[in-house]
């Protein structure tokens, strides 16, 4: 059956790729191990990449031939000595001239290459058995690897093909493993004699079925791997690095290109790559804009230095596997409802993409990426268009995230030590008669996928940990509010966390042998701070021409604070009839206690009195 174009382009992009790198990392071990004993360069090594990606072992006594690149600041290659390290020499030694040995029959290391204070990412080293019948192939005799249907959603039934030289043509259900860099690992569901080799179709298996004498205990520091920026978000921001913090500030002229062109805001166009949710009842179409837009664009600054944690023992299998972190985000953001609406509408935008350091063979089980990005989710009944409502927020938590098999196997899903500072916004339109009901929540999130991360169809969704502000409220105009007596405006700010599975967590679990875990899903919401609230009280019940009417509005004291600031300016009293204004009271220090003298005009009763407060910090009533 013919591909269609599309499908024939990816393949070949991906074959490309993959022979490129194989065919020339033969030559490119022989000519970096010489070009680096010595720098005749002068120019300072910038940046350090260790050539292979992935190393197998299936005996004690094997060797291989390591090799490094090494570049300057500009990126240009450069002669430099490296320094060869394992993290655990007692199962994986490394020689200075980058000969790796496997010390052991089992066991794992991570190996880095150094020039001066620069490291590069780890490459990590395993030493296991396989099982009986497993074809092992080597990077150089592979011609090709490519997935089978690059546009089909992630699935265990989900294949990939492989071009091998040097191989009979092997039997349905074998076993294919890869000893070098190339993403090769699985059992046969096809093959057949191609120019140049034989071409297999492999199907995933368990981490236990490939790798059964497997031993597994490494921490992956993803900060020291190179983060992806996805180019939607490089269109629209500069990203600086200082440390382990990215900060993203909108491109002067790609909002300048936006206003010339009378489209979108380029934030909007950025956070909109991945929206779900609903309008009016109907779900949100795959091309269907949302009823609102950021504007400004919306400002980002990330600290994060996630940790993979993987132990997995040939005794016990999986014992461990959680992301760990200590995430502080810093998001501004205003949205502006573009039209009216009733509904629930969710926007995520991934920001950095960490993959995890694990090549070859091994990479298409316990590979994947780290993506970590932000959110904003707009929800409720929005009455009026060109309604705003916004959040500078700071939060800062320790997360844990991941899979613990101690005894049983059980989801991780800690998140503590929180810290959060917030400024919200509300700018509704000056209209006689409206009520809105709005939700607004700004968050970062930190998610975990397994898999091969070269191949978005065998990428798998484990987990994910989201927090931040939500903010919420009734508005409403007086008149609205005194003509409604079911109807006062309100608003408060909450801590929004969340932390579980991601959608693909049984085909994750299947990889990794775990036969069942609890559902123990986290979710919680820590209030912040809310608007104030009280008791308007009056001496009499009626009154008549003349009568002296006593009125006094106790507030609640535990209300009259928002985010630790005092939140009334002052206090309006008015008299439902006529909508007439009786007396306005500022407020002083923290006052709690307000009381108003009115001299009766006519008859009435007491009833026909509201008081409003009008807030410091917020436009509402």
């Amino acid at each position: 059956m013919n591909s269609s174009p599309r499908h024939h382009h990816k393949l070949s992009f991906v074959s490309s790729f993959f022979a490129a790198m194989l065919r020339s990392a033969a030559l490119l071990a022989m000519l970096l191990v010489l070009a680096a004993c010595t720098n005749n360069t002068g120019k300072s090594a910038a940046r350090v990449e260790i050539v292979q990606t992935g190393m197998l072992f299936t005996e004690r006594g094997q060797t291989r031939q390591l090799s490094a690149r090494v570049f300057d600041a500009a990126g240009a290659p450069i002669d430099a000595a490296v320094r060869w390290s394992s993290s655990d020499e007692a199962n994986i030694s490394v020689a200075s001239n980058g000969i790796a040995l496997a010390e052991r029959s089992t066991g794992s290391t991570q190996i880095t290459a150094t020039v001066g204070d620069v490291r590069s990412a780890p490459l990590l080293a395993v030493i296991t058995t396989v099982a009986p019948g497993t074809v092992l192939v080597s990077d150089e005799q592979i011609a090709r690897v490519a997935e089978s249907d690059p546009d089909a959603a992630p699935s265990l039934d989900n294949t990939y093909t492989v071009v091998i030289s040097g191989i009979a043509l092997p039997v349905v259900g074998t076993l294919i493993v890869g000893t070098g860099s190339a993403p090769v690992a699985g059992r046969v569901v096809s093959a057949r004699e191609v120019a140049g080799g034989v071409e297999v179709t492999l199907k995933l298996a368990p981490l236990s079925v490939l790798f059964p004498g497997l031993e597994i205990n490494q921490r992956f520091n993803l900060a020291d791997v190179p983060a992806t920026i996805p180019e939607s978000v490089n269109a629209g921001y500069t990203v600086l690095r200082e440390g382990n913090t990215y900060t993203f500030t909108p491109r002067p002229e790609a909002r300048a290109a936006v206003a010339k062109a009378g489209g979108v805001p380029a934030g909007t166009r950025t956070l909109f790559q991945g929206c779900e949710g609903s309008i009016n009842g109907i779900g949100l179409g795959d091309d269907a804009a949302p009823p609102f837009v950021f504007e400004p664009q919306p400002v980002f600054t990330f600290t994060i230095a996630p940790a993979l944690d993987v132990i997995y023992t040939e005794a016990r299998g999986l014992e461990r596997f959680v992301v760990t972190a200590e995430p502080t985000f810093l998001i501004d953001g205003t949205v502006k409802a573009t039209a009216a609406f009733e509904g629930k509408v969710s926007c995520k935008a991934e920001l950095l993409i960490f993959p995890v350091p694990v090549g070859g063979a091994l990479s298409v089980v316990i590979s994947g990426l780290v993506p970590v990005g932000v959110g904003f989710e707009l929800a409720g009944k929005i009455t009026v268009a060109q309604m705003k409502l916004g959040l500078k927020s700071r939060t800062s938590a320790k997360a844990a995230l991941g899979l613990s098999c101690e005894s049983e196997c059980s989801l991780v899903n800690e998140l503590t030590d929180f810290v959060n500072t917030n400024t919200p916004t509300v700018d509704v339109p000056g209209l006689d008669d409206f009520r809105i009901k709005p939700e607004f929540t700004a968050f970062g999130y930190v998610e975990a996928a397994v898999g091969n991360r070269f191949f978005k169809s065998l990428q798998f969704k484990a987990f994910e940990i989201k927090a931040g502000p939500k903010l919420e409220g009734e508005f409403a105009p007086l008149s609205t509010q005194i003509a409604a007596t079911d109807f006062k405006s309100n608003y408060k700010l909450s801590l929004v966390l969340n932390a579980g599975f991601g959608d693909d967590i049984e085909s994750v679990l299947n990889i990794l042998g775990v036969v069942e875990v609890g559902n123990e899903v986290l979710e919680k919401a820590i209030n912040l701070a809310a608007s104030p609230t009280g008791v308007l009280t009056a001496d009499r019940d009626s009154f008549v021409l003349g009568d002296t009417v006593k009125f006094e509005l106790k507030l609640d004291p535990l209300t009259v604070k928002f985010l630790g600031l005092y939140n009334i300016k002052e206090i309006v009293l008015i008299r439902n009839h006529g909508l007439r204004e009786i007396a306005r009271v500022a407020a002083s220090g923290e006052q709690t206690t307000f009381n108003f003298t009115f001299i009766a005009p006519d008859e009435g009763r007491a009833s026909e009195f509201t008081a409003f407060a009008v807030t410091s910090l917020l436009p509402a009533n």
